[in-house]
């Protein structure tokens, strides 16, 4: 076990409702970045939601504006700011409304 590497981390307990993952990405040079991913998306570093293209149209300024050179800076960007932003989406998603007629 001590030769293995992690490559995806689920993010703050999301998988209920959505999946937010911290995924390892291979460069064609053999050096890694880190993506914040869900879904075919993946979060870039104004806070954004961006459809992820496919790796040959990826252009340099998608990979500076989608990447993080290390786990901890991916996973302190979704921390200090971004994971809030779904917590309005999760309240939402786990209130149940009542029934029509159901007393409140």
């Amino acid at each position: 076990m001590e030769n293995l590497k992690v490559l995806v981390y689920e993010l703050d307990g999301w998988k209920d409702l959505i999946e937010v993952r911290l995924e390892c990405v291979k460069q064609i040079d053999g050096s890694d970045l880190w993506a914040i991913r869900e879904k075919g998306c993946c979060l870039n570093k104004q806070g954004e939601w961006e459809i992820e293209p496919i790796p040959s149209s990826r252009t340099s300024a998608f990979y500076k504006r989608c990447r993080w050179k290390s786990p901890e800076a991916a996973l302190k960007f979704w921390r200090v700011g971004h994971q809030s932003r779904f917590e309005h989406y999760r309240t939402r998603l786990t209130q149940r409304v009542p029934d029509v007629g159901q007393a409140t």
